[in-house]
């Protein structure tokens, strides 16, 4: 009886949710379906490569475990043990409170006891070493090879999908280019170091290879290039910039030359990334030291707060209607709070939520929307946002209302090509982030087609600079 009960209030939950939500729209209703699709066509995976690196990786850390056990006299058992090892690095009067990466790297530089660098190698080999998305591979492969259930549907606010399954929107990257060539020396038995420098950055670099197309296809892979910057100088009718993307002109080129104040190039390595990170940076109001950061965490380059700063301010002074659309946006959120809003903004108000109609119609919103104090004494839009299974308030501001459209708006035209594409028969198996991934037998008249559909954009993207860029291959890579 019990249980008959929990069920009938079950179906009272799931009925007044409905009410409260209402039917999906028909667009979305479709893009729904299609993600059911691709989570039931699934991928295939490549479990033999699985066996062969976990084997691998499993006999390195046995040897690893025994290394710091011998240095440490049997105290430290594995170079996952944090605190014993800060504590046996005390005792040879090397004080530090943390092991991180970047904490080790430093350690090892200023430190050249011969025990004191094996165990910080054997620290920084062994303590990220994760054979999970192996292991979950083996665990979710059906019969027939292939690993189902990869996707969830509107995942972010912005619409974009998140990750379930194997989690394939989140797959590290390696340090190896060539990782067709390293899956062949992996089911090989050969040896993984001269490629990768040992057998953990290896298993990292395997894993994208470990998804393969089914037999006799090849995978498809398509990506919406630089998307986000493309949109924002759209939205924010920063025309010029427009213009440099449809020219195709390289436009980290174009911006290092702006802050270096002379011709930079492709063969300036460095400071081509500097422009580099600042267009795919700057465009959601980040300041100085966290450019800075942000510079050292994506190139590992060091620069000054000063330089960073003068980054800063030259691509605002270079793109000045990417500024004035955050200030914008967020006025114009606030004044909608306020119930000043006018024909032109594009906020509204429903019930408790704070609404915003993106250039494809449809709706983004902020639950439980108020106006409360921001970091600077400002007024700022606080709302309701889920974190887990709880729901957390949040603070915003412009720039990330800024970042928000956008990236909706990337969901969007990634949405438009998914199902132009379906309704011409390709074989969709997956999206990650802003990439397209399909298999087909007759890869690249699927490469051709698929291009042209990402590339061609809907009456309400017309003045996005859309390009796309992407490859064809029997294993997925980078």
């Amino acid at each position: 009886v019990r249980m008959i009960d929990y069920c009938k209030q079950d179906v009272e939950v799931e009925r007044a949710v409905h009410n409260r939500l209402g039917d999906l729209p028909a667009r979305e209703l479709a893009i729904w379906k299609l993600d059911q699709v691709m989570n039931a066509r699934g991928i295939t995976v490549d479990c033999n490569l699985a066996d062969k690196v976990i084997d691998r990786v499993e006999a390195a850390k046995t040897l690893l475990n025994d290394e710091v056990s011998e240095l440490s006299d049997g105290v430290i058992t594995r170079p996952t043990q944090a605190k014993r090892i800060i504590e046996w690095l005390g005792q040879r009067g090397i004080e530090t409170d943390d092991l991180t990466a970047e904490t080790v790297k430093r350690l090892l530089s200023e430190h050249d006891d011969p025990d004191v660098q094996q165990m910080l190698l054997a620290r920084q080999n062994g303590a990220g070493v994760a054979t999970g998305k192996y292991v979950r591979a083996k665990a979710m492969q059906m019969l027939d090879g292939r690993v189902r259930g990869n996707l969830r549907y509107h995942g972010a606010t912005t619409g974009r999908w998140a990750g379930s399954g194997l989690q394939i929107q989140n797959l590290p990257r390696g340090n190896v280019s060539d990782t067709d060539s390293l899956a062949e020396l992996f089911l090989e038995g050969k040896d993984v170091d001269e490629v990768a420098g040992n057998v953990f950055m290896a298993a990292k670099s395997a894993v994208r290879p470990m998804l393969t197309a089914s037999e006799g296809m090849e995978l498809v892979v398509l990506d919406y290039a630089s998307i986000e910057a493309r949109v924002l100088a759209a939205i924010a009718e920063e025309h010029s910039l427009v213009e440099q993307f449809r020219s195709g002109e390289d436009i980290y080129c174009s911006f290092a030359s702006e802050v270096f104040g002379r011709t930079v190039t492709k063969a300036d390595k460095k400071e081509r990334m500097v422009g580099k990170v600042g267009i795919l940076g700057l465009g959601y109001g980040m300041g100085a030291n966290k450019f800075q950061a942000t510079l050292k965490d994506w190139a590992g380059m060091t620069v000054t707060l000063a330089f960073a700063q003068n980054v800063v301010d030259r691509y605002r002074e270079k793109y000045p209607n990417i500024p004035a659309y955050w200030y914008g946006l967020e006025g114009d959120a606030i004044d909608c709070m306020m119930g000043r809003e006018g024909d032109e903004n594009k906020w509204h108000k429903e019930g408790r939520a704070l609404c915003y109609t993106l250039p494809s119609g449809r709706i983004i919103r902020y639950q439980n929307a108020r106006i409360g104090e921001g970091k600077f004494g400002n007024p700022a839009i606080h709302y309701q946002r889920p974190l887990g299974k709880q729901m957390v308030r949040s603070d915003t501001y412009g720039g990330k209302l800024c970042e928000n459209v956008v990236q909706a708006v990337a969901r969007d035209l990634l949405c438009d090509a998914l199902l132009d594409a379906e309704k011409t028969g390709m074989r969709l198996l997956a999206t990650i982030h802003d990439e397209i991934i399909a298999e087909s037998s007759n890869p690249s008249e699927t490469l051709k087609d698929l291009s042209a559909i990402m590339r061609k954009t809907k009456p309400w993207a017309a003045g996005i600079p859309v390009d796309v860029e992407g490859f064809t291959s029997f294993r997925y890579k980078k």
